[in-house]
C-alpha cells in the first residue's frame, strides 16, 4: 500500500526506507496485535508515525547503515494522514463510498472505492 501511495502521489522517499519504517512501525505499534480488519487505522497511524520520522534516520538491518530520511516527504505524509483520519470518519459514518474517494486519493484508482 505504502508503494502505492509513493508511486501515485510522487512521494520522494525510497521504497526501501518505507520498507523499514513499515517494519518499525508495526513492531511498536498497538496494531500489532489486530488483523488486517482494522487496516484503515493502521494506515492512518502509520502516516502520523512517518510524518515524525522527518530528518531522521532508518539502520539496514545486518549492517546497521544510517540512512537519512530527509523531509522531502513530509508535506505527502502530511496529507496523507488528513486524508486517511478523513476516510476513517466516513467509514465511522457507513459513508463507505466517500472513504473510498479518500482512500483512492492517497493509493491511486486502481483500488476499489469499496469492497
Amino acid at each position: 500500500m505504502l508503494k502505492a501511495w509513493q508511486a501515485w502521489c510522487s512521494v520522494p522517499i525510497k521504497s526501501f526506507h518505507l520498507e523499514l519504517l513499515a517494519a518499525e512501525f508495526i513492531a511498536q505499534s498497538p496494531w500489532r496485535s489486530h488483523d488486517w480488519f482494522y487496516f484503515d487505522w493502521i494506515v492512518h497511524d502509520f502516516f502520523a508515525f512517518l510524518y515524525h520520522r522527518a530528518d531522521g534516520f532508518v539502520l539496514v538491518p545486518g549492517t546497521w547503515e544510517v540512512m537519512m530520511l530527509g523531509n522531502d516527504w513530509q508535506s505527502r505524509a502530511a496529507s496523507a494522514y488528513r486524508r486517511a483520519a478523513k476516510a476513517c470518519e466516513f467509514e465511522s459514518q457507513n459513508r463507505i463510498m466517500a472513504a473510498g474517494d479518500e482512500w483512492q486519493k492517497i493509493f491511486g484508482t486502481d483500488i476499489p472505492r469499496a469492497v
